[in-house]
């Protein structure tokens, strides 16, 4: 069964906590801050998470974090990417408490549980995830971009899961465009 967080987060924090990642990821000039990239990440949590009600995948599944993100996705970030992007590698791990780090074939790794204990690097992670992906993320001035932002989540996000792109517009309908903070 999936844990109810018990982090007191409103939607509108963590609004501010993704452009704060986004922006930080960007001074470094290490990825493009952009409207899109902000509301894939919002889409993705409002989803994952059920409008951040649970910070571990429901049914007892692996899945970490409002990102809901698999230990091994995570370590597969580290060992087959990050590695050889020194400078993402350097972002990636920045602020995490030493007591998180372990050695995974020669890199030190935040421990995949990291992504409940901070939220920030949860954000993080799901960027960098994406920005791995080599299709550009739909873009705003598209008629039916919400629709292809659910597409792109379910296909690169969720891959074979159980989850639908139905799924993922449905609930950020529900737990994003319904919300009046």
């Amino acid at each position: 069964m999936a844990t109810i967080s018990k982090k007191a987060l409103t939607k509108g924090q963590y609004l501010r906590d993704i452009n704060e990642v986004l922006f930080e990821l960007r001074n470094k000039g290490l990825i493009r801050y952009s409207y899109e990239a902000r509301d894939l990440i919002m889409m993705t949590v409002m989803h994952e998470s059920c409008g951040l009600l649970y910070d571990r995948q429901m049914n007892g599944g692996p899945a970490l974090g409002y990102v809901n993100m698999e230990r091994k996705t995570h370590e597969d970030l580290y060992d087959n990417y990050l590695r050889y992007r020194s400078d993402l590698y350097e972002a990636a791990i920045e602020g995490v408490p030493q007591c998180f780090l372990y050695d995974l074939n020669g890199i030190m790794v935040p421990k995949a549980e990291y992504l409940i204990e901070s939220h920030k690097y949860a954000i993080k992670m799901a960027r960098i995830h994406y920005f791995r992906v080599p299709e550009s993320i739909p873009q705003y001035r598209s008629k039916f971009y919400l629709l292809e932002l659910s597409e792109y989540c379910k296909k690169y996000y969720n891959g074979p899961g159980k989850a639908t792109a139905e799924k993922y517009f449905d609930d950020y309908a529900t737990h994003w465009l319904s919300y009046q903070g």
